[in-house]
């Protein structure tokens, strides 16, 4: 019991030293994520493999060292060691414009552009300084929330009232080929849909941990992937008619890959 309310005041004070006042204090810059600490690097290669870099702000007071602006929305705060202090849903009220949008893209490392690798490094995601094929979704095709097709819009809207598009890209899923994922959120969260070349809508996804996945999928993992281990992170697809795909990534010797499975485990497919 003594254990658990441990715990639990250490829950309540990283949320209380996550207010922007304590975060994010003195002079501030947009910085490359090359000048990340590789512990930075890790946990969100490990935690955020679906998710790309869009902002790195370097404060040089505070609590935190860097504040983090993932494609999805989020947000989140590092110290000056590197090491994890909270995401957006902790942080209160940090203006939007505390972020630019034209910070240098150390994602655009881990994304397959139509079919070719680019440069990668170690981690789940893989962002360094090495040459080693990486995965994530692809960044390469940012589309302008207003240039996206009206079927799109028009589903968004519809679907979730009081939603604003944040971000969209064009990226490529084994399962459907080229497809166009949109980043919403509101004053709560965000979601994350897809739309395919018809702009048609496909699924839209969750990020879980690998050990919620189902045991059938992780045993094909296992037995199949030998050499391969898991991120901590994997997503959960739900489809438009309901049923349900994980995609797994596997970090290799050299080789990382993006692995989709239906629920009852049957394998669909690989990039």
């Amino acid at each position: 019991m003594r254990k658990i309310a441990i715990v639990v005041l250490l829950g309540v004070f990283a949320l209380s030293s996550c207010t922007k006042e304590k975060l994010m204090t003195g002079n501030q810059q947009n910085v490359g994520a090359s000048s990340l600490p590789t512990q930075t690097k890790e946990y969100v290669d490990n935690n955020y493999p679906d998710a790309v870099i869009t902002n790195v702000s370097l404060y040089n007071s505070g609590t935190a060292r860097y504040v983090v602006k993932l494609n999805t929305t989020e947000i989140l705060a590092f110290n000056t060691a590197g090491g994890f202090l909270c995401d957006s849903t902790a942080i209160d009220s940090i203006p939007s414009d505390s972020f630019g949008m034209h910070g240098f893209h150390w994602f655009h490392w881990i994304h397959w552009h139509h079919g070719h690798p680019g440069h990668f490094g170690p981690g789940c995601g893989g962002p360094g300084h090495g040459t080693e094929p990486g995965f994530g979704h692809g960044h390469g095709h940012g589309i302008p929330s207003d240039s996206l097709a009206q079927a799109i819009v028009n589903y968004v809207t519809g679907n979730y009232p009081g939603y604003i598009i944040e971000h969209a890209n064009i990226d490529s899923l084994c399962q459907f080929g080229n497809v166009t994922e949109v980043v919403a959120d509101d004053s709560i969260g965000h979601v994350k849909l897809y739309f395919d070349a018809s702009n048609n809508y496909l699924m839209k996804d969750n990020r879980i941990n690998y050990s919620a996945i189902p045991q059938v999928i992780t045993a094909y993992v296992t037995s199949n992937y030998s050499g391969y281990f898991p991120c901590f992170r994997a997503i959960k697809f739900t489809l438009a008619d309901g049923s349900i795909e994980y995609m797994v990534f596997l970090k290799g010797n050299h080789a990382h890959k993006r692995v989709t499975f239906k629920e009852d485990g049957t394998f669909v497919c690989e990039q």
